[in-house]
């Protein structure tokens, strides 16, 4: 597993925002605060870079809202008032392209009663490549996901000759995973150690085994849960997981990578959440896992 990485909500969380896409996030309030302020340049050249998407985070990682630098590479955003913020810097090309710019994923403010100036400054990412097959076949629009050591979470999808790139990259280290299109064929991850800034390393996967399965319901009292959430199965060994939507409590997970699972289930108004061990995914196979959730109030 893992080490120093946030909770696999936060990270995933800011990989859609930095994609232009938001799952179950309401609309921030109004801000009312003093502004947020400041200029991203290159680590190298001192110059602007406008192609940086700014998002700020409450204390405690809930998102609060997003803005683009401008092309002289100056950013603003309201705060919601004083307090204690985390800011990310992303750079919003697509995930393939290698000449994006290292992610800052925790840029730490303290907001008062004054505006707050807060300049960055970015180097041009690593980056991890390679193809794609399903039993030495190359896998078109195959799907490849890399987790950082530090929480990062890059998701990219391969071309039609099973290519892929994710570029971008923090000096880190990368569990990479690749997933067929059609949930044919599954693989190991490949861990990708000692990334380094402008460097390109090799990675290239060959999916041979049968996925797996989880099948099952969410209950609340025995009850059927109503609604609509998003859930998060995780595979314990290597740290790959699935967020999958669940609608009036029919779980449903496939494409699985073989090994021992928890399922991972948000809070709601009708019931209390938790972390939930579904026992080893077997390959081909299919695990039947009901949770019954605590109802609240």
């Amino acid at each position: 597993m893992l080490a120093r990485r946030r909770s696999l909500v936060t990270a995933l969380l800011s990989t859609l925002l930095a994609a232009g896409t938001l799952v179950g996030v309401s609309t921030p309030a109004e801000a009312a605060g003093p502004p947020i302020f400041g200029r991203v340049t290159d680590a190298s050249t001192g110059k602007p870079i406008r192609t940086v998407k700014v998002l700020l985070f409450d204390a405690g990682w809930s998102y609060v809202s997003r803005v683009k630098v401008r092309d002289n590479g100056v950013y603003q955003l309201p705060s919601p008032g004083a307090g204690s913020y985390h800011l990310q810097f992303v750079d919003g090309r697509p995930a393939y392209n290698t000449k994006a710019y290292a992610a800052r994923l925790d840029v730490r403010i303290r907001v008062g009663a004054s505006p707050v100036q807060k300049n960055v400054r970015l180097h041009r990412g690593g980056a991890i490549g390679g193809t794609v097959e399903v039993r030495g076949k190359r896998a078109a629009n195959a799907q490849i996901r890399a987790i950082s050591n530090g929480g990062q979470v890059i998701m990219v999808e391969a071309n039609k000759r099973g290519e892929y790139a994710l570029g971008g990259l923090a000096k880190d280290d990368y569990r990479v995973f690749a997933y067929d299109a059609k949930n044919r064929r599954v693989g190991p991850s490949k861990l990708i150690k000692k990334v380094k800034l402008r460097t390109f390393r090799q990675a290239s996967f060959n999916l041979t085994t049968k996925p797996g399965s989880i099948r099952g319901f969410l209950t609340v009292g025995g009850v059927r849960a109503r609604g609509t959430v998003f859930v998060t199965a995780v595979n314990k060994k290597t740290g790959e997981y699935w967020v999958q939507k669940v609608s009036a409590g029919n779980l449903s997970l496939r494409g699985l990578t073989p090994g021992p699972y928890r399922v991972e289930v948000p809070d709601s108004a009708g019931y209390a959440g938790g972390s939930f061990t579904i026992g080893t995914v077997r390959a081909g196979g299919k695990r039947n896992a009901s949770i019954d959730l605590t109802p609240r109030g």
